[in-house]
């Protein structure tokens, strides 16, 4: 099989998933303002459950908390919040759906030394090969060949599987890895007290996502990946998904106006234990 067919069993579900995700949310917000607001809520409150909550006193009063934070009365920032909760649902379906389709169907590996499985085939392994890239119709490589016997010609080798174990697994210690790094992230990006702050954190996670996808191109690039890559996929699948997460949780998110909102309510409280402060002198 060519390897063009390898690429769309990978992609093409993916896409499936985010395309369903869209059709979705499309249809159930339709000319219906009140309806997509109830939507992002469903979604943000079953979701990231542990990071905003939905409070029902008696029946008839909905508190709204993100955290220790009411957010209640604060309807602008509630309606950013939901709204970049559901563009976070979305980054966390198409990392999920990416890593959940490999893994389940397809089973790369760099080496393929006495290659005698029918089922599985290698091709020439070019990351940087523009033409690589324009002829992804390649038929596959001779394993036996001198060149790719004396590692003068590197291989990228797939193989049809299914694996619902160790997809099913691997999707769910992601997402379950995603939340509670989430979490974390949450409660310190909380205690920024300035916009300072904010701009350190995202610089800290920038420099950390472009370390982390440097060093996989660095093993990629090299004969690093025999021995990285076959046993260590799914780990580092894993950790690009929470890092994909994470990266936009804490680029994505108004945390400026978390600061404003902490800063606003300072000074009411001043104002409030100082009433003589807001009193003006009568001279007679």
């Amino acid at each position: 099989m060519k390897d063009i067919y390898y690429s769309l069993i990978m992609m093409l579900p993916t896409f499936a998933c985010v395309a369903v995700s869209c059709v979705v949310v499309y249809v159930v917000g339709r000319n219906d303002e009140t309806r997509r607001e109830r939507f992002r809520r469903w979604v943000a409150t079953n979701l990231f459950s542990g990071i905003i909550k939905k409070k029902t006193k008696n029946r008839d009063e909905t508190r709204w908390l993100f955290k220790d934070i009411d957010l209640t009365e604060e309807h602008e920032l509630l309606t950013k919040v939901f709204f970049f909760f559901l563009v976070l649902s979305f980054i966390l379906i198409s990392s999920v759906a990416l890593m959940f389709w490999q893994i389940l169907l397809l089973d790369v590996t760099y080496n393929c030394e006495q290659n005698s499985e029918s089922t599985k085939d290698c091709f020439e392994y070019n990351l940087w090969n523009l033409e690589a890239f324009k002829t992804l119709s390649r038929d596959p490589i001779d394993c036996n060949s001198a060149a790719v016997q004396n590692g003068t010609v590197q291989v990228v080798c797939y193989k049809l599987v299914f694996n619902i174990g160790l997809a099913s697994g691997a999707t769910y210690g992601g997402f379950k890895l995603s939340m509670a790094v989430l979490n974390v992230a949450t409660t310190l990006m909380l205690m920024a007290t300035n916009p300072k702050t904010v701009c350190r954190v995202r610089t800290i996670v920038l420099i950390l996502f472009l370390v982390l996808f440097g060093t996989i191109i660095t093993i990629q690039s090299t004969s690093l990946r025999v021995t990285f890559m076959a046993g260590n996929l799914v780990i580092m699948l894993q950790m690009l998904l929470v890092l994909a997460v994470v990266f936009g949780f804490v680029f994505n998110f108004p945390w400026i106006d978390f600061i404003t909102l902490r800063e606003r309510e300072n000074d009411q409280s001043t104002g409030l234990e100082n009433p003589a402060a807001n009193v003006t002198d009568n001279v007679v």
